[in-house]
């Protein structure tokens, strides 16, 4: 790979300041893509203070590092470590940086249970049943399933590599997990939370209500993505991975025509500065203050996701169309707003009785119904 100047004689060796001395602070910079991989990465590894001359020597020696190939899976390296560094260097480079904390997180809670020289051929479904014990004395289950389903990535990808004949996870089930959270806006919440937004605010709230995008998506969404009255997100832009399609409402397009002409890219921007919104200060400087003010407690932001998805069903929408909506990867997520609309249910259910009515019985049963009537005579 040709290496590129940047402020000194040497490639891919940058500084951290501008103004050059004898031993600058010097950090590599450069992406590359892994030969299993489908994207390229990006690296920016510091070096510290050095000479230009101590910096290229550094910096080649890292690169070269960083592209050697994973060692051979010989018969004494196949530990419960290696198999994760190996499975996590193959998925880095296509994990979002929410999942990929979430991954590193459960892999070092994984590796403080078992240990790193753990052989994978070792590990038995005991042994991951008395993990799920040890979670449960202090996390809730939603949080031992993710760590679960990270195991069973890692001894998947063992049992795909010839390291184990079966994987033990196979015997391990999914915990029970509670009804997923559907707290949304009530009428009296919006004219309050109304009443105190300026109208910058209010335009993000309301966006993020009629569309049911994520934060993530909805801060990040380009001028690109709004095509022909739809919001289209590509697969790699989405949570799920999968492609969505969100038709635009008027009230969508009125907030739409309001923004345009603020950002060359963005649709969103902050009010002041026209930059990308930052979530964290976004929180800290809006979001949080609006809803002390408003009087809303519990209330999270991706609560105006559940929000937009308890009005469509509440208003007469069907689940399967909402689930495509909403982009839920699993039925079952949506399934948490059929309680929200059971009106649907009655005409379905009706059809059971009007079936009843003509096998000529009554509802309390004949010999009650004599007994009624000789009673009354």
């Amino acid at each position: 790979m040709a290496l590129v100047l940047y402020k000194t004689r040497y490639p891919n060796i940058k500084r951290t300041t501008r103004r050059h001395t004898l031993k600058s602070c010097y950090y590599l910079d450069f992406s590359w893509r892994a030969p299993n991989a489908t994207k390229r990465s990006r690296f920016r590894v510091p070096l510290g203070h050095m000479t230009p001359e101590e910096a290229r020597e550094v910096g080649l020696a890292k690169m070269a590092e960083i592209k050697a190939p994973p060692p051979p899976a010989v018969e004494a390296s196949k530990t419960l470590g290696n198999a994760i560094r190996i499975d996590m260097r193959s998925r880095k480079s296509r994990l979002k940086p929410n999942s990929l904390k979430r991954y590193e997180l459960s892999d070092r809670i994984i590796l403080e249970y078992f240990g790193a020289d753990k052989k994978v051929s070792e590990i038995k479904p005991d042994e991951i049943s008395s993990f799920v014990l040890h979670r449960q004395q202090s996390v809730k289950n939603e949080t031992i399933n993710k760590d679960l389903a990270r195991l069973r990535m890692v001894l998947k990808w063992a049992e795909d590599e010839d390291w184990v004949s079966k994987s033990p996870m196979r015997r391990v089930k999914q915990l029970r997990q509670k009804d997923g959270r559907t707290r949304y806006l009530l009428p009296e919440e919006v004219q309050r939370l109304w009443s105190v937004c300026c109208p910058w605010l209010w335009r993000l709230i309301w966006f993020a209500a009629m569309t049911g995008l994520r934060q993530g998506e909805q801060f990040g969404l380009r001028w690109s993505q709004v095509i022909d009255g739809q919001l289209r997100l590509r697969g790699d832009e989405t949570k799920g991975g999968r492609p969505r399609v969100i038709p635009i409402l008027p009230e969508v397009a009125d907030i739409l025509d309001s923004v345009r002409g603020d950002h060359k890219e963005l649709v969103f921007v902050t009010e002041a500065t026209k930059v990308k919104i930052h979530p964290s200060n976004f929180a800290r400087d809006y979001w949080r203050p609006a809803l002390k003010a408003a009087k809303i407690s519990d209330f999270r932001w991706h609560d105006l996701r559940h929000t937009f998805c308890s009005w469509v069903v509440q208003n007469g929408g069907r689940l399967e169309p909402l689930q495509l909506l909403a982009g839920h990867e699993d039925f079952r997520t949506t399934q948490n707003y059929a309680h929200m609309g059971p009106e649907h249910l009655v005409g379905t259910i009706g059809v059971l009785g009007s079936r009843m009515r003509h096998l000529g019985v009554t509802p309390i049963g004949s010999a009650a119904s004599k007994h009624k009537a000789s009673s009354v005579k």
